[in-house]
């Protein structure tokens, strides 16, 4: 029998249609890929440090916390090595909680006016009506922990041929395979040819994409064929979100060759962008949910606001050159607009001599520490491990750790487990009206002792 650690200890895909990545198990990446022709098999150990060449390549981080580097130096394989090290770092995942209500508040004004014989200025009053928002409460509950950077729940996704994506052009393009009679000298760096994506392309992908967010599935099941949808569908509610990838499509490219692509390309104007997703929760249903509970603790009818936001989420390398750097300042890129400058010059010169790759980027799903009962204090993974040598489902040693108890493992946790522990904190939040904008990251007991601190101050 294993005892739930809590929830929120902090040590604890192109747009649609992802090329699928392996697992050693279905709970377990890591976010290094084979280079292998045809083989996506996953490493189990992490990116060793000293791998990765130095120095590090500069980048600067903006407002909504998404890594840009327009640095010179990002050459082929420092910026394959730098993509797999952000890959690493999750993405910031909060839910936001608002409720509020208007209020029909009366004053009295005061005016002035002529009377009918005399002209002398008399006051007089009357009333008037205003309305003003009261805020009921707001807060947000950090969701982060649940992604600690940790190498074996961490998945590389790729686009898949066959998905409309941005592949270093101004539009959305596929690569199709070509018969192996044919010889010819391609752009993406196999035996493919490259094209411009159909409008019916990008709706169903853009329909995939919508569906696959809403119920928590990784972004490289939106290829599957239309015989499979179903069986995705109901393996999402039967098996937490885990896939049988052996029917996802595949793509040429590897993380890698990518990276060699980006950088062979001249153009001026060119950008990579690596995207950062959370998986394995049904939001929607999860949204319901904690609206239900707001509702039953809120007593008043307006109708709350519950929103998740993930920042974080990008990564994305830029030319270094004078113009793309002019671009990138908010208020060199405004004036240029205001002065017509961008869409009657720079705009036209973009479409021809520049380009975006949107073709890459890493999954994280919410994982916990689950003690293991037939571990006793003070002992350490390794000893663990030894203990038990000869059982069949023993966990592998890079998720277990050392705790004050004994030894956790490092598991899956569901969207109704995080509820389950957070349903309580929600009620007594909306029942305090509590106001505050700093995120709360423990359920309950820290909301209890910050009243205590402010009772106190």
């Amino acid at each position: 029998m294993a005892r739930d650690d809590n929830l929120s200890s902090p040590d604890s895909l192109a747009d649609a249609g992802i090329a699928k990545p392996s697992f050693n198990d279905p709970h377990s990446f890591d976010f290094r890929q084979s280079e292998q022709a045809g083989d996506r098999k996953i490493s189990p150990n992490p990116l060793s440090t000293s791998q990765v060449p130095s120095p590090e390549p500069t980048h600067t981080i903006d407002s909504s916390g998404n890594a840009v580097s327009q640095d010179a130096r990002l050459n082929r394989e420092t910026l394959y090595h730098f993509l797999t090290s952000q890959a690493a770092v999750p993405p910031s995942f909060k839910l936001e909680c608002y409720g509020s209500h208007t209020e029909r508040l009366t004053r009295t004004v005061t005016h002035k006016s002529n009377g009918n014989t005399v002209k002398v200025e008399e006051p007089y009053y009357e009333t008037e009506a205003c309305y003003q928002t009261v805020t009921d409460f707001q807060f947000t509950i950090d969701l982060s922990p649940l992604f600690p950077p940790h190498p074996q729940m961490t998945a590389i996704w790729l686009a898949a041929d066959s998905t409309p994506a941005y592949r270093g052009g101004a539009s959305l393009e596929v690569d199709e395979k070509l018969p192996d009679i044919v010889f010819e000298k391609v752009e993406c760096g196999g035996s493919c040819r490259r094209r411009k994506a159909t409008a019916a392309e990008i709706s169903q992908a853009e329909a995939h994409k919508s569906r696959l967010d809403a119920l928590g599935l990784p972004r490289w099941t939106a290829t599957a064929p239309p015989d499979m949808r179903r069986h995705y569908y109901r393996a999402a509610k039967d098996n937490g979100g885990i896939m049988d990838d052996s029917v996802v499509p595949s793509s040429l490219m590897t993380l890698r060759t990518w990276a060699d692509e980006y950088c062979r390309s001249g153009k001026a104007l060119k950008e990579f962008q690596f995207r950062k997703d959370v998986y394995g929760w049904d939001l929607a249903d999860l949204r319901q949910k904690v609206c239900n509970t707001i509702r039953a603790n809120y007593g008043r009818e307006e109708e709350p606001r519950v929103d998740f936001v993930v920042e974080a989420s990008r990564v994305t390398i830029q030319s270094d050159s004078r113009l793309s750097r002019m671009l990138a300042n908010t208020w060199i890129y405004v004036l240029l607009w205001a002065t017509l400058i961008y869409p009657l010059f720079i705009w036209p010169y973009r479409r021809l001599n520049g380009g975006k790759s949107q073709v890459a980027g890493s999954a994280f799903r919410p994982i916990r520490w689950k003690h293991l009962e037939d571990s006793y204090p003070g002992q350490t993974a390794e000893e663990y491990v030894a203990m038990h040598d000869h059982t069949p489902s023993l966990p592998e040693s890079g998720r277990l750790r050392k705790t004050h108890d004994g030894v956790s493992e490092l598991v899956n946790c569901s969207a109704e487990e995080w509820f389950t522990m957070w349903e309580e904190t929600i009620a007594t939040l909306v029942k305090d009206r509590h106001a505050s904008r700093n995120p709360i990251s423990s359920p309950l007991v820290s909301v209890r002792a910050d009243k205590v601190m402010k009772g106190n101050s």
